[in-house]
């Protein structure tokens, strides 16, 4: 679904379906290799094992970059997928930010863990309550992608210690698009749910 559709072509969703083969996409696998990478970046961050974070950061930026491509190259999109993807994202982004936290080893700070973690925190919510009321899964707009890369940038500058005020920066750069994105994101659900609402209640 395109984000310049119209509220009445947002309404006409005919509702959200996986079945099993989805599992079993490359796109989808490449999802669910990010969610498995995820506790190792963060096991990786707090013992200070900075090469091999900054290989696993490598792959899991490499299978966000690839999992896209493969669904329209195959032309194998599907619902599963539209879920897994921002979910990888956000899962793997907060195991690298509790990591940095939680790790002895680098000075950050916490309110920008607590940020994201209420950014995605209400997204989520948010997704699933359009999922059940409207039968409609939201995509990631292009805030929300601006603020993932970022926040990456940020992470990796972190991780190798580069002069502070510059990964700080960069990080406030990230939390700027967080902001951005959430107000998208908030104006988006609303006219969704205020879209046709009789049409929505037939979908239930």
């Amino acid at each position: 679904m395109r984000l310049h559709s119209s509220p009445h072509q947002l309404a006409q969703n005919t509702g959200v379906q996986i079945v099993r083969r989805d599992f079993v996409y490359v796109s989808n696998l490449l999802s669910l290799t990010r969610l498995v990478l995820a506790p190792f970046i963060f096991l990786s961050i707090v013992h200070y094992e900075r090469a091999i974070t900054l290989t696993l950061g490598c792959l899991a930026v490499l299978s966000d970059l690839l999992d896209g491509y493969m669904a329209r190259r195959l032309k194998l999109p599907s619902d599963l997928g539209k879920i897994l993807d921002p979910i990888a994202d956000k899962v793997v982004i907060s195991a690298a930010l509790y990591g940095l936290f939680y790790s002895k080893h680098y000075d950050f700070p916490l309110w920008v863990v607590g940020i994201v973690v209420i950014r995605d925190v209400f997204i989520v919510i948010g997704s699933i309550y359009l999922a059940y009321q409207i039968r409609f899964i939201t995509r990631s707009n292009r805030w929300g992608k601006c603020a993932t890369v970022f926040l990456s940038i940020a992470l990796v500058l972190y991780v190798l210690d580069v002069a502070g005020p510059i990964s700080f920066y960069v990080l406030c750069v990230g939390i700027a698009f967080i902001g951005i994105s959430s107000w998208s994101y908030s104006r988006r659900l609303i006219r969704l749910l205020r879209t046709d609402v009789p049409q929505h209640k037939k979908l239930l």
